[in-house]
C-alpha cells in the first residue's frame, strides 16, 4: 500500500488543517490541549464538519525539543491515550522528506526537520496527533495539536490498493488537481457529475461517505460515554 496516497486521501476527503475556522463551535469543550510554557503565536482552531479541535503555536527550543515531546506524552497518558503504532507517517523520530522516495524517511539529526506521532484514546472514539517541525535552521519550533474522531479507513485502503492495480495513479492525481476546493477539500458532488461514469470517483465518493459516516459515529460513541459518566 501506498501510505503516503492513503494518507493524502484520508487528509483531502477529511481537511487540511489550514483551514479549520475558529468561528465554529469547539466540539471537545472538556478536554483543554495545554501549551508548552513561553509559547507565543497561539491560536486554537474547531471545524465542525469533521468534529476537529487544533492548537498552534511556536516556541523557541533548542533541537530534538525533547521537552515538549514528553510534556505532550505525559498528558496523553494521563488522559488515557496510548500510542497508535503503525500509522502513517508516524515517524517516533526526526525526519526530513526523500525526494526519491517522496516519502518523510530521511533520519534527521539537525533542522529543518519534522515529528509526527499519533495516539488513541483507551476507547477507540478520538485521536490525537502531534506534529513538531523545524522549518530552516533556527530554535523556532511550531507545533501543531489535532484532537479528532479517530475512525478506521479500511475503504480507503481498498481504493488505494485498486488504484495500484489498476495503474491508475495519474488519473487519481489529476482528479485530486481537478476537483480541489479553495479551502483544500475535494469537491466530490461536482466531480461526479461531471463524469457520471467514472469508476474510480464512483469508489473514491462511496469511500468518502463511509469515512464520513465512521467519523461522526465515532464522535456520537465519544459524547455518549461522557454523558454517561
Amino acid at each position: 500500500m501506498n501510505s503516503n496516497r492513503l494518507t493524502l486521501i484520508v487528509t483531502m476527503v477529511l481537511i487540511f488543517l489550514a483551514s479549520c475556522s475558529a468561528k465554529t463551535k469547539d466540539p471537545y469543550p472538556e478536554i483543554n490541549l495545554p501549551v508548552y510554557a513561553n509559547s507565543y503565536d497561539i491560536s486554537t482552531a474547531f471545524d465542525e464538519s469533521i468534529f476537529g479541535k487544533t492548537l498552534r503555536f511556536s516556541v523557541q527550543k533548542q533541537f530534538p525539543a525533547l521537552e515538549v515531546q514528553i510534556y505532550y506524552e505525559s498528558f496523553l497518558f494521563e488522559k488515557g491515550f496510548s500510542e497508535l503504532k503503525d500509522f502513517p507517517y508516524s515517524d517516533k523520530t526526526w525526519v526530513k522528506f526523500n525526494d526519491k522516495s517522496l516519502k518523510w524517511d530521511i533520519v534527521a539529526d539537525s533542522p529543518p526537520a519534522r515529528y509526527f506521532r499519533a495516539w488513541v484514546d483507551s476507547h477507540q472514539n478520538l485521536i490525537f496527533k502531534l506534529t513538531l517541525r523545524y522549518d530552516d535552521n533556527t530554535d523556532k519550533l511550531s507545533v501543531t495539536c489535532f484532537l479528532h474522531p479517530y475512525a478506521q479507513n479500511d475503504l480507503f485502503s481498498q481504493f488505494d490498493k485498486w488504484v495500484s492495480d489498476k495503474n491508475k495513479d495519474q488519473e487519481f492525481a489529476e482528479f485530486l488537481t481537478n476537483y480541489r476546493k479553495p479551502n483544500n477539500k475535494v469537491d466530490i458532488e461536482r466531480a461526479l457529475e461531471e463524469n457520471p461514469n467514472s469508476e474510480l470517483i464512483q469508489k473514491f465518493a462511496k469511500a468518502a461517505e463511509q469515512d464520513k459516516q465512521n467519523i461522526e459515529e465515532a464522535y456520537k460513541a465519544y459524547k455518549g460515554r461522557i454523558q454517561n459518566k
